[in-house]
Protein backbone atom coordinates (compact mmCIF):
# COMPACT_ATOMS: atom_id res chain seq x y z
CA UNK A 1 0.00 0.00 0.00
CA UNK A 2 1.21 3.52 -0.71
CA UNK A 3 0.22 7.04 0.12
CA UNK A 4 -0.20 8.95 3.36
CA UNK A 5 -1.40 12.19 4.96
CA UNK A 6 -0.35 15.38 3.18
CA UNK A 7 0.83 17.22 6.30
CA UNK A 8 4.54 17.93 6.58
CA UNK A 9 6.50 16.36 9.43
CA UNK A 10 6.68 19.62 11.35
CA UNK A 11 2.92 20.04 11.45
CA UNK A 12 2.36 16.38 12.32
CA UNK A 13 4.92 16.62 15.14
CA UNK A 14 3.09 19.57 16.67
CA UNK A 15 -0.25 17.78 16.48
CA UNK A 16 1.19 14.63 18.05
CA UNK A 17 2.56 16.65 20.97
CA UNK A 18 -0.85 18.21 21.62
CA UNK A 19 -2.59 14.83 21.36
CA UNK A 20 -0.25 13.28 23.93
CA UNK A 21 -0.91 16.17 26.31
CA UNK A 22 -4.70 15.98 25.96
CA UNK A 23 -5.17 12.20 25.77
CA UNK A 24 -2.41 10.95 28.08
CA UNK A 25 -2.25 13.78 30.62
CA UNK A 26 1.40 14.51 29.90
CA UNK A 27 2.83 17.98 30.51
CA UNK A 28 5.04 20.14 28.28
CA UNK A 29 5.29 17.54 25.53
CA UNK A 30 7.82 18.17 22.80
CA UNK A 31 8.13 15.82 19.82
CA UNK A 32 11.77 15.40 18.87
CA UNK A 33 13.50 13.73 15.91
CA UNK A 34 10.31 13.11 13.90
CA UNK A 35 11.19 11.15 10.77
CA UNK A 36 9.83 8.74 8.19
CA UNK A 37 11.24 5.22 8.24
CA UNK A 38 12.43 3.39 5.18
CA UNK A 39 10.46 0.49 3.71
CA UNK A 40 6.87 -0.16 2.77
CA UNK A 41 5.22 1.91 5.53
CA UNK A 42 7.31 5.08 5.09
CA UNK A 43 4.39 7.12 3.76
CA UNK A 44 2.04 6.55 6.68
CA UNK A 45 4.40 6.15 9.62
CA UNK A 46 6.32 8.62 11.76
CA UNK A 47 9.02 7.68 14.26
CA UNK A 48 9.66 10.20 17.02
CA UNK A 49 10.73 10.74 20.62
CA UNK A 50 8.28 12.33 23.05
CA UNK A 51 9.93 14.50 25.72
CA UNK A 52 7.63 15.40 28.61
CA UNK A 53 7.62 16.49 32.24
CA UNK A 54 6.49 14.17 35.03
CA UNK A 55 4.38 15.38 37.95
CA UNK A 56 7.51 15.49 40.14
CA UNK A 57 9.22 17.76 37.64
CA UNK A 58 11.57 15.19 36.13
CA UNK A 59 11.85 15.04 32.35
CA UNK A 60 11.31 11.74 30.51
CA UNK A 61 11.88 10.72 26.93
CA UNK A 62 10.06 7.86 25.22
CA UNK A 63 10.54 6.62 21.65
CA UNK A 64 7.19 6.22 19.91
CA UNK A 65 5.73 5.34 16.51
CA UNK A 66 2.60 6.77 14.90
CA UNK A 67 0.78 5.03 12.08
CA UNK A 68 -1.70 7.07 10.10
CA UNK A 69 -4.60 6.25 7.80
CA UNK A 70 -3.45 6.10 4.21
CA UNK A 71 -5.18 8.36 1.72
CA UNK A 72 -4.18 6.43 -1.39
CA UNK A 73 -5.10 2.78 -1.02
CA UNK A 74 -3.92 0.65 -3.90
CA UNK A 75 -3.70 -3.07 -3.10
CA UNK A 76 -7.16 -3.62 -1.64
CA UNK A 77 -10.46 -1.80 -2.21
CA UNK A 78 -10.41 1.48 -0.24
CA UNK A 79 -13.61 0.62 1.64
CA UNK A 80 -11.90 -2.50 3.00
CA UNK A 81 -9.06 -0.55 4.63
CA UNK A 82 -9.35 0.37 8.31
CA UNK A 83 -6.15 1.38 10.09
CA UNK A 84 -7.69 1.02 13.54
CA UNK A 85 -8.49 -2.62 12.74
CA UNK A 86 -4.93 -3.62 13.55
CA UNK A 87 -4.95 -1.39 16.65
CA UNK A 88 -7.95 -3.32 17.97
CA UNK A 89 -6.26 -6.65 17.22
CA UNK A 90 -3.05 -5.68 19.02
CA UNK A 91 -5.08 -4.27 21.89
CA UNK A 92 -6.65 -7.69 22.50
CA UNK A 93 -3.32 -9.47 22.14
CA UNK A 94 -1.51 -7.21 24.60
CA UNK A 95 -1.70 -9.61 27.57
CA UNK A 96 -1.38 -12.82 25.56
CA UNK A 97 1.66 -14.93 24.72
CA UNK A 98 1.74 -13.25 21.30
CA UNK A 99 4.11 -10.31 21.52
CA UNK A 100 2.97 -7.05 19.96
CA UNK A 101 4.12 -3.43 20.35
CA UNK A 102 2.76 -1.59 23.42
CA UNK A 103 -0.12 0.68 22.46
CA UNK A 104 -0.50 4.27 23.64
CA UNK A 105 -3.71 5.56 22.03
CA UNK A 106 -5.84 5.32 18.91
CA UNK A 107 -8.15 7.78 17.18
CA UNK A 108 -10.68 6.45 14.67
CA UNK A 109 -12.60 9.62 13.75
CA UNK A 110 -9.66 11.81 12.83
CA UNK A 111 -10.71 14.60 15.18
CA UNK A 112 -7.20 15.13 16.57
CA UNK A 113 -4.96 14.97 13.50
CA UNK A 114 -7.50 15.23 10.68
CA UNK A 115 -7.23 11.53 9.83
CA UNK A 116 -7.37 8.25 11.80
CA UNK A 117 -4.12 7.28 13.52
CA UNK A 118 -2.68 5.43 16.45
CA UNK A 119 0.48 5.69 18.56
CA UNK A 120 2.48 2.76 19.90
CA UNK A 121 5.73 2.33 21.75
CA UNK A 122 8.89 1.79 19.74
CA UNK A 123 10.14 -1.81 19.99
CA UNK A 124 13.82 -2.55 19.66
CA UNK A 125 14.67 -5.38 17.32
CA UNK A 126 15.80 -6.27 13.86
CA UNK A 127 13.74 -7.45 10.92
CA UNK A 128 14.68 -10.20 8.49
CA UNK A 129 14.53 -8.28 5.22
CA UNK A 130 12.90 -9.66 2.09
CA UNK A 131 14.16 -7.15 -0.50
CA UNK A 132 16.69 -8.32 -1.50
CA UNK A 133 15.65 -11.73 -0.12
CA UNK A 134 17.16 -12.83 3.18
CA UNK A 135 18.43 -16.00 1.50
CA UNK A 136 21.07 -13.87 -0.21
CA UNK A 137 21.39 -10.64 1.80
CA UNK A 138 21.12 -9.11 5.27
CA UNK A 139 22.23 -9.70 8.84
CA UNK A 140 20.80 -13.22 8.96
CA UNK A 141 23.64 -14.20 6.61
CA UNK A 142 26.09 -13.60 9.46
CA UNK A 143 24.39 -16.06 11.83
CA UNK A 144 25.33 -19.67 12.34
CA UNK A 145 22.90 -22.32 11.01
CA UNK A 146 21.82 -23.00 14.59
CA UNK A 147 21.08 -19.31 15.21
CA UNK A 148 19.05 -19.08 12.01
CA UNK A 149 17.01 -22.10 13.06
CA UNK A 150 16.33 -20.46 16.43
CA UNK A 151 14.94 -17.32 14.79
CA UNK A 152 12.79 -19.34 12.41
CA UNK A 153 11.44 -21.72 15.05
CA UNK A 154 10.63 -18.91 17.47
CA UNK A 155 8.61 -17.26 14.72
CA UNK A 156 6.74 -20.50 13.97
CA UNK A 157 6.08 -21.02 17.70
CA UNK A 158 4.61 -17.52 17.95
CA UNK A 159 2.36 -18.27 14.98
CA UNK A 160 1.10 -21.44 16.65
CA UNK A 161 0.47 -19.60 19.94
CA UNK A 162 -1.63 -17.05 18.08
CA UNK A 163 -3.73 -19.83 16.57
CA UNK A 164 -4.20 -21.45 19.99
CA UNK A 165 -6.11 -18.39 21.24
CA UNK A 166 -9.89 -18.80 21.48
CA UNK A 167 -11.09 -16.40 18.76
CA UNK A 168 -14.55 -16.00 20.30
CA UNK A 169 -13.37 -14.82 23.70
CA UNK A 170 -12.10 -11.42 22.56
CA UNK A 171 -12.03 -11.34 18.79
CA UNK A 172 -15.68 -11.48 17.81
CA UNK A 173 -15.16 -8.18 15.94
CA UNK A 174 -13.19 -10.16 13.33
CA UNK A 175 -16.27 -12.18 12.44
CA UNK A 176 -17.91 -11.12 9.17
CA UNK A 177 -21.04 -13.27 8.89
CA UNK A 178 -22.18 -11.35 5.80
CA UNK A 179 -19.34 -13.13 3.97
CA UNK A 180 -20.12 -16.62 5.23
CA UNK A 181 -20.79 -18.79 8.30
CA UNK A 182 -17.16 -19.73 9.09
CA UNK A 183 -13.79 -18.02 8.93
CA UNK A 184 -12.77 -20.10 5.92
CA UNK A 185 -16.00 -19.24 4.10
CA UNK A 186 -15.38 -15.58 4.85
CA UNK A 187 -11.77 -15.81 3.62
CA UNK A 188 -12.93 -17.48 0.42
CA UNK A 189 -15.59 -14.86 -0.25
CA UNK A 190 -13.14 -12.04 0.46
CA UNK A 191 -10.64 -13.64 -1.92
CA UNK A 192 -13.26 -13.99 -4.67
CA UNK A 193 -14.31 -10.35 -4.33
CA UNK A 194 -10.69 -9.16 -4.28
CA UNK A 195 -9.90 -11.35 -7.30
CA UNK A 196 -12.71 -9.77 -9.31
CA UNK A 197 -11.63 -6.27 -8.22
CA UNK A 198 -8.05 -6.86 -9.38
CA UNK A 199 -8.74 -8.77 -12.58
CA UNK A 200 -11.60 -6.59 -13.75
CA UNK A 201 -13.03 -9.29 -16.01
CA UNK A 202 -9.68 -10.25 -17.56
CA UNK A 203 -8.91 -13.93 -18.00
CA UNK A 204 -5.74 -15.41 -16.55
CA UNK A 205 -5.38 -19.14 -17.15
CA UNK A 206 -3.33 -20.11 -14.09
CA UNK A 207 -4.98 -17.65 -11.69
CA UNK A 208 -8.45 -18.65 -12.86
CA UNK A 209 -7.55 -22.32 -12.30
CA UNK A 210 -6.21 -21.56 -8.82
CA UNK A 211 -9.35 -19.60 -7.91
CA UNK A 212 -11.53 -22.47 -9.08
CA UNK A 213 -9.39 -24.92 -7.10
CA UNK A 214 -9.74 -23.17 -3.74
CA UNK A 215 -13.51 -22.79 -4.23
CA UNK A 216 -14.13 -26.37 -5.36
CA UNK A 217 -11.75 -28.04 -2.89
CA UNK A 218 -12.68 -26.21 0.29
CA UNK A 219 -11.76 -28.47 3.25
CA UNK A 220 -14.82 -29.88 4.98
CA UNK A 221 -13.22 -29.81 8.42
CA UNK A 222 -11.28 -26.92 9.88
CA UNK A 223 -10.87 -24.95 13.10
CA UNK A 224 -11.20 -21.18 13.06
CA UNK A 225 -8.45 -19.16 14.72
CA UNK A 226 -7.30 -15.57 14.87
CA UNK A 227 -5.27 -15.07 11.70
CA UNK A 228 -2.30 -12.73 11.43
CA UNK A 229 -3.02 -12.13 7.75
CA UNK A 230 0.57 -11.38 6.67
CA UNK A 231 2.47 -14.27 8.22
CA UNK A 232 6.09 -13.82 7.16
CA UNK A 233 9.37 -13.94 9.04
CA UNK A 234 9.94 -10.43 7.69
CA UNK A 235 7.11 -9.10 9.90
CA UNK A 236 8.80 -10.06 13.17
CA UNK A 237 11.12 -7.97 15.32
CA UNK A 238 13.82 -10.22 16.82
CA UNK A 239 16.34 -9.55 19.56
CA UNK A 240 19.99 -10.52 19.06
CA UNK A 241 19.36 -13.94 20.59
CA UNK A 242 16.55 -14.76 18.19
CA UNK A 243 13.70 -14.20 20.62
CA UNK A 244 10.57 -12.51 19.29
CA UNK A 245 10.22 -8.95 20.56
CA UNK A 246 7.07 -8.16 18.57
CA UNK A 247 4.93 -9.22 15.62
CA UNK A 248 3.87 -6.35 13.38
CA UNK A 249 1.51 -5.67 10.46
CA UNK A 250 -1.95 -6.82 11.55
CA UNK A 251 -3.94 -4.90 8.92
CA UNK A 252 -5.30 -8.09 7.33
CA UNK A 253 -6.05 -9.97 10.55
CA UNK A 254 -9.22 -12.06 10.30
CA UNK A 255 -10.79 -15.36 11.32
CA UNK A 256 -9.98 -18.63 9.60
CA UNK A 257 -8.01 -21.86 9.86
CA UNK A 258 -4.50 -21.37 11.18
CA UNK A 259 -3.31 -23.28 8.14
CA UNK A 260 -4.02 -20.17 6.06
CA UNK A 261 -1.22 -18.34 7.90
CA UNK A 262 1.04 -21.40 7.96
CA UNK A 263 0.62 -22.05 4.23
CA UNK A 264 1.42 -18.40 3.47
CA UNK A 265 4.52 -18.51 5.70
CA UNK A 266 5.86 -21.58 3.87
CA UNK A 267 5.00 -20.33 0.37
CA UNK A 268 6.50 -16.87 0.92
CA UNK A 269 9.78 -18.39 2.08
CA UNK A 270 9.91 -20.47 -1.10
CA UNK A 271 9.14 -17.46 -3.27
CA UNK A 272 12.00 -15.52 -1.65
CA UNK A 273 14.40 -18.44 -2.13
CA UNK A 274 14.14 -21.26 -4.67
CA UNK A 275 11.29 -19.43 -6.40
CA UNK A 276 13.81 -16.81 -7.58
CA UNK A 277 16.67 -19.26 -8.20
CA UNK A 278 18.27 -19.02 -4.75
CA UNK A 279 19.41 -21.77 -2.41
CA UNK A 280 17.73 -21.59 0.99
CA UNK A 281 20.01 -20.53 3.81
CA UNK A 282 21.63 -23.37 5.70
CA UNK A 283 19.96 -23.91 9.04
CA UNK A 284 16.48 -22.63 8.16
CA UNK A 285 14.06 -25.52 8.73
CA UNK A 286 12.34 -26.82 5.61
CA UNK A 287 8.66 -27.31 4.88
CA UNK A 288 8.16 -30.60 6.72
CA UNK A 289 10.20 -29.51 9.74
CA UNK A 290 8.21 -26.28 9.91
CA UNK A 291 4.88 -28.09 9.79
CA UNK A 292 6.02 -30.56 12.46
CA UNK A 293 7.21 -27.73 14.72
CA UNK A 294 3.93 -25.86 14.30
CA UNK A 295 1.92 -28.99 15.11
CA UNK A 296 3.90 -29.67 18.29
CA UNK A 297 3.48 -26.13 19.56
CA UNK A 298 -0.20 -25.89 18.63
CA UNK A 299 -1.03 -29.36 19.90
CA UNK A 300 -2.99 -30.58 16.91
CA UNK A 301 -2.21 -31.93 13.43
CA UNK A 302 -2.29 -29.70 10.38
CA UNK A 303 -4.98 -30.47 7.83
CA UNK A 304 -5.10 -30.01 4.05
CA UNK A 305 -1.87 -28.02 3.97
CA UNK A 306 -1.48 -28.22 0.19
CA UNK A 307 -4.85 -26.47 -0.20
CA UNK A 308 -3.67 -23.62 2.03
CA UNK A 309 -0.36 -23.35 0.20
CA UNK A 310 -2.24 -22.88 -3.06
CA UNK A 311 -4.43 -20.31 -1.32
CA UNK A 312 -1.32 -18.45 -0.12
CA UNK A 313 0.43 -18.57 -3.50
CA UNK A 314 -2.72 -17.19 -5.15
CA UNK A 315 -2.85 -14.33 -2.66
CA UNK A 316 0.67 -13.23 -3.46
CA UNK A 317 0.19 -13.74 -7.19
CA UNK A 318 -2.78 -11.35 -7.04
CA UNK A 319 -0.71 -8.77 -5.17
CA UNK A 320 1.88 -8.89 -7.94
CA UNK A 321 -0.77 -8.67 -10.66
CA UNK A 322 -2.16 -5.57 -8.97
CA UNK A 323 1.34 -4.08 -8.72
CA UNK A 324 1.85 -4.74 -12.44
CA UNK A 325 -1.27 -2.75 -13.27
CA UNK A 326 -0.30 0.12 -10.94
CA UNK A 327 3.26 0.31 -12.27
CA UNK A 328 2.05 0.30 -15.86
CA UNK A 329 -0.47 3.06 -15.13
CA UNK A 330 2.32 5.12 -13.54
CA UNK A 331 4.72 4.53 -16.43
CA UNK A 332 7.10 2.48 -14.29
CA UNK A 333 6.60 -0.63 -16.42
CA UNK A 334 5.96 -0.92 -20.17
CA UNK A 335 2.51 -2.05 -21.28
CA UNK A 336 3.89 -5.39 -22.47
CA UNK A 337 5.50 -6.23 -19.13
CA UNK A 338 4.47 -9.54 -17.53
CA UNK A 339 5.64 -8.50 -14.05
CA UNK A 340 2.52 -9.95 -12.43
CA UNK A 341 1.11 -12.22 -15.12
CA UNK A 342 4.46 -14.00 -15.38
CA UNK A 343 5.51 -13.78 -11.75
CA UNK A 344 7.29 -16.48 -9.80
CA UNK A 345 4.08 -16.84 -7.77
CA UNK A 346 2.10 -17.69 -10.94
CA UNK A 347 4.87 -20.13 -11.90
CA UNK A 348 4.54 -21.83 -8.49
CA UNK A 349 0.75 -22.01 -8.78
CA UNK A 350 1.03 -23.72 -12.15
CA UNK A 351 3.44 -26.24 -10.65
CA UNK A 352 1.16 -26.98 -7.69
CA UNK A 353 -1.88 -27.35 -9.96
CA UNK A 354 -0.13 -29.57 -12.51
CA UNK A 355 -0.31 -26.94 -15.27
CA UNK A 356 2.41 -25.84 -17.65
CA UNK A 357 4.33 -23.08 -15.82
CA UNK A 358 4.85 -19.84 -17.74
CA UNK A 359 8.34 -18.41 -18.14
CA UNK A 360 9.11 -16.20 -15.16
CA UNK A 361 9.16 -12.54 -16.15
CA UNK A 362 12.57 -10.90 -16.08
CA UNK A 363 10.89 -7.74 -14.75
CA UNK A 364 9.90 -9.48 -11.51
CA UNK A 365 13.24 -11.27 -11.22
CA UNK A 366 15.21 -8.03 -11.52
CA UNK A 367 13.13 -6.54 -8.71
CA UNK A 368 13.53 -9.60 -6.47
CA UNK A 369 17.13 -10.34 -7.50
CA UNK A 370 19.02 -7.11 -8.26
CA UNK A 371 22.21 -9.21 -8.06
CA UNK A 372 21.37 -11.19 -11.23
CA UNK A 373 23.71 -10.60 -14.19
CA UNK A 374 22.29 -9.00 -17.32
CA UNK A 375 22.84 -12.20 -19.30
CA UNK A 376 20.91 -14.44 -16.86
CA UNK A 377 18.74 -16.68 -19.03
CA UNK A 378 15.53 -17.54 -17.18
CA UNK A 379 14.53 -20.21 -19.66
CA UNK A 380 17.92 -21.95 -19.54
CA UNK A 381 18.02 -22.32 -15.74
CA UNK A 382 15.89 -24.80 -13.82
CA UNK A 383 14.87 -23.79 -10.33
CA UNK A 384 14.42 -26.15 -7.41
CA UNK A 385 10.91 -27.66 -7.46
CA UNK A 386 8.51 -27.08 -4.59
CA UNK A 387 8.56 -29.77 -1.93
CA UNK A 388 6.18 -32.60 -2.59
CA UNK A 389 3.31 -33.04 -0.18
CA UNK A 390 4.33 -35.30 2.63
Amino acid sequence: MTGGPDDGLGEIAGKLARVLERRCGLADVVVEDARRPGGGHAANMVLFTARYRQSDGTVERRPLVSRMQQVDIRLIPPDEYDLLHEFRVMEQLADSEVRVPPLVLGEADGAELGFPFYIMGHVDGRVVQDHPPYHVHGWIQDLTPEQRARHWNNGVDMLARLHAIDPWERFGFLDRPELGPTGLDQSLRWMQDWYRWICGGERHEVLDAAMAYIVENRPAHHTDSVLWGDARIGNILFDVEGEVNAIIDWELASLGPGELDLGYWIVMDFLLGPGVFLERLEGLPGREETIARYERTLGRPVGDIRYYEIFGALRFALVLLRVEKLFQAAGRLPAESRFGRGSHAVHLLAELLGLRPPTISRDILVRQRPDLPDDFDVEAVSRQPYEKEG
